[in-house]
């Protein structure tokens, strides 16, 4: 684990358009990361809540706490950064404290020689990248990710076992009993700063490319069908099923072991609820649950 001093985190705070106050000491060194009932010194930590009361004791003045602004009572000596959001906060100051990852092409990956690999990607062990493939700058993909007709953009992070741009399931039945599968032309588009967690399937598309924007991220074990579009800064969780052609605006949530059935439309900033069933559009900014999928 690294270290950062008071005053880097901030900097970086700084650099948002975050408003926050800080209380306390600059030049403390934080070392660790803990929860607020179990602090250490020079340990990083934050509390969502403003009844802090029971947590006073742990305080001290090696300590970085972040904190709600309505906290800010009879508190005693420390380091305080008081903001709206402490989890966003505690998230973006956090990144100080991790080792950065050395970059590094595992030997036993296999790499297609017409594959196009960006500058400072990382590539982990057993993986598979196809000769469809091109991968930016500064990502990571883990261990035995399996990637084929795909484009990824910049910054990227996919996770061990995550299978990228395999054909999906599409099969018609004709009268004689034989399946027909239905060909794949498209391509997987992902964009920058994207985060896939381990074991998620993500099919290649078929006429039109299977598309995830932007800043988005994708909970493990979930399977994405052709032809999704998922709009960006999306926050997709848990074992979310999402059948083909499916098309999610900007700024959606979708808890876990959600279904969504072909060919649905989500508006932005809609919120779909854990285990809900979608087999109807649903307009932006509505919170839909239960089975079927009904608005809150």
């Amino acid at each position: 684990m690294s270290s950062f001093i008071i005053s880097e985190a901030l900097d970086l705070l700084s650099k948002t358009d975050i408003p926050f106050r800080f209380s306390g000491n600059e030049k403390v060194i934080i070392k660790c990361a803990n929860s607020i009932d179990s602090l250490s010194k020079n340990a990083l930590s934050f509390f969502r809540r403003n009844d802090v009361d029971s947590y006073r004791k742990n305080f001290n003045q090696t300590n970085l706490v972040v904190l709600k602004p309505e906290a800010d009572i009879n508190l005693p000596p420390g380091n305080f950064i008081f903001v709206e959001n402490p989890s966003l906060v505690f998230n973006i100051i956090g990144i100080l404290l991790k080792e950065k990852a050395k970059v590094t092409i595992d030997p036993t990956a296999n790499i297609h020689d017409k594959s196009i690999i960006g500058k400072s990607t990382s590539v982990g062990a057993y993986c598979s990248i196809g000769s469809n493939v091109k991968i930016g700058d500064n990502c990571i993909i883990m261990d035995t990710c399996t990637i084929n007709n795909a484009d990824i953009g910049n910054n990227t992070i996919i996770h061990s076992g995550t299978r990228i741009g395999n054909p999906g399931l599409g099969s018609y039945l004709d009268k004689k009993g034989k399946y027909h599968d239905f060909p794949h032309f498209g391509k997987v588009i992902i964009g920058n700063r994207v985060v896939i967690q381990d074991n998620t399937v993500i099919n290649q598309g078929t006429l039109n490319n299977t598309i995830i924007e932007e800043d988005t991220r994708i909970g493990p074990l979930t399977c994405i069908g052709h032809g999704v579009r998922i709009g960006k800064s999306c926050f997709v969780s848990q074992s979310v099923t999402i059948a083909g052609s499916v098309a999610i605006g900007n700024f959606v949530k979708i808890w876990g072991n959600a279904s969504i059935r072909d060919g649905i439309l989500v508006g932005n900033g809609s919120t779909i609820g854990m285990g809900a069933v979608v087999v109807k559009n649903i307009p932006e900014n509505e919170s839909w649950v239960g089975n079927p999928a009904k608005k809150m």
